[in-house]
């Protein structure tokens, strides 16, 4: 046996088909991290970590299996005004099976952003660290706390006092890691 790993960081609605001869896959998702918030005289709160899915599926070997992907976009930092960061995007997987994780709050002028919950439909769902003051929470198995721009995949960015502007979460992250089949390996190419 062997693995073969594909990893997205970006797409809406893209198709992912399994190789011929993989007999099982882990999908793991992240979703992206929320923005940090901005404040004159103070402090303010971080974005969010967004959440995390993973589930293992056996597969037929056949090739026949397929899903739809989104990969949650990054939260925006706030820039200008006082004001709070956006909420990162949620990530999805449909198909052959389904899975989604939210993404984490936008900070606010007052506290850090919530982190981004999961569905309960992996076999490890797990929320995103709530953003504190000043730094943005982490996205499990992904992007640690940050004091600046979100880690990828998933962290939610800090927030900054100004003149500084929030920074940014990072996006989101879907992976499929396929066990595949020596035996049946029969000179597929895979792309």
């Amino acid at each position: 046996m062997s693995t073969f790993v594909r990893t997205y960081d970006s797409g809406t609605a893209q198709t992912e088909s399994a190789p011929v001869n993989a007999v099982s896959v882990i999908i793991e998702i992240w979703a992206g991290g929320g923005g940090g918030a901005k404040l004159t005289g103070s402090l303010p709160g971080g974005g969010g970590g967004g959440g995390y899915s993973r589930e293992t599926i056996p597969l037929s070997g056949l090739g026949t299996e397929s899903w739809t992907y989104s990969v949650g976009a990054a939260g925006a930092g706030k820039t200008g005004a006082d004001g709070s960061g956006t909420a990162g995007g949620n990530s999805s997987v449909t198909g052959a099976s389904a899975n989604s994780a939210n993404g984490g709050a936008g900070g606010t002028t007052g506290a850090g952003g919530a982190g981004g919950t999961a569905t309960a439909d992996g076999d490890v769902n797990t929320a995103g660290s709530a953003g504190t003051i000043n730094s943005g929470g982490a996205s499990p198995s992904g992007g640690g706390a940050s004091s600046g721009a979100g880690n990828p995949p998933g962290g939610g960015g800090a927030g900054d006092e100004a003149p500084g502007d929030g920074h940014d979460g990072a996006a989101g992250r879907i992976r499929f890691t396929y066990t595949v089949d020596d035996d049946r390996f029969m000179g597929q190419v895979w792309t």
